[in-house]
């Protein structure tokens, strides 16, 4: 059957139409089999079976995500680690240099991290952005975020046992609420060592190491004088989880505090900026016991094609920190 056919029949499945009345459509049997089967390759979840002659769906016409909402490490060595990095920017008007990028994942190569974890606003919307509201203008931006697309999938950093698992920011989600177009559908199919994390909402995804579950956030719309309402939001996001560390991107800034106990870590962004260089992250988790007993952050920055490593903090999972404020916050975490 040739690809208008199927293309006719997919539309129908997905607008509701029943196998009977589809079969009423003088289309043959066989052909139908054959469609089904083609779709179910292009990624959706649909099964069928013939009963008494007849053609019958065991299951809805879903589309299965790509995304993962949950990320769990079971971990037997005595240390684990991570890599944390947020809010890169990328854009191709100001011809984005990607070495700093490669800088920060060699230093991930060097130091053995397999696991990239990024919190969002991997593109930058001002690439989105247009004077006017008409196709030409439309048609303008369109082609720029499909260049935007395929400059990052060409440059950014690639090694073999480097993985970088991703939520989607407020930059990012732009592209799939203004154009149609999701970050995670076009890069998927070319770059498999990109791992979308969460839902095609964004904006939150769960990691597990061991007994340790933390959450990664990135708000589409935050103000600072309201943090605590965004922690709120995760937990009861992830009701009936026990959080023990919240990662979060967005706001441009290294901040952490405690709240209810847990962990806030705020990620400064990986871009050059009046008042910071571009950041990241590396987390050593000891799992020497089996359960993650502390964790300790390191704090890097980028400048002139090399690594500083400027700060570590100690996240003690035997101390109480239910009621540790804000301002003590830092005083409990500096090594």
């Amino acid at each position: 059957m040739n690809s208008k056919s199927y293309n006719k029949v997919l539309a129908l499945l997905e607008e509701g139409i029943s196998l009977k009345e589809l079969c009423g459509k003088r289309y043959k049997r066989g052909d139908i089999a054959e469609i089904i089967s083609k779709i179910r390759l292009n990624g959706y979840e649909i099964d069928y079976v013939f009963e008494d002659g007849t053609l019958c769906l065991k299951t809805s016409l879903v589309k299965k995500s790509p995304y993962k909402e949950v990320m769990t490490f079971d971990v037997s060595s005595e240390r684990f680690s991570i890599a944390v990095v947020s809010d890169t920017h990328i854009k191709t008007e100001e011809k984005y240099n990607f070495d700093d990028i490669w800088t920060m994942y060699k230093t991930f190569r060097n130091l053995g991290v397999s696991h990239v974890f990024h919190l969002g606003d991997v593109l930058d919307q001002e690439i989105f952005d247009y004077k006017d509201n008409t196709n030409e203008s439309r048609m303008l931006i369109f082609n720029n975020i499909l260049l935007e697309v395929d400059n990052l999938i060409k440059n950014y950093p690639f090694y073999k046992n480097i993985n970088t698992y991703y939520i989607k920011g407020n930059h990012d989600n732009r592209l799939l609420n203004r154009y149609g177009i999701d970050l995670v559908e076009e890069i998927m199919d070319k770059r498999l060592d990109f791992v979308p994390l969460g839902s095609s909402r964004g904006g939150k995804a769960l990691v597990k190491v061991n007994d340790m579950s933390i959450a990664l956030d990135h708000p589409f719309y935050m103000t600072k004088n309201r943090l605590y309402e965004y922690d709120k939001d995760v937990v009861n996001f992830y009701e009936g989880e026990n959080i023990d560390i919240i990662l979060r991107g967005h706001l441009h800034i290294q901040k952490s505090y405690f709240y209810n106990g847990m962990l806030i870590f705020y990620a400064a962004p990986f871009i050059k900026t009046s008042y910071c260089l571009p950041s990241f992250y590396v987390f050593n988790f000891d799992t020497s016991k089996g359960n993650v007993s502390s964790v300790s952050i390191a704090s890097y920055f980028v400048l002139n094609d090399k690594t500083y490593k400027v700060g570590d903090f100690i996240y003690d999972t035997c101390k109480d920190y239910e009621n540790v404020s804000e301002k003590e916050g830092n005083k409990y975490l500096v090594k």
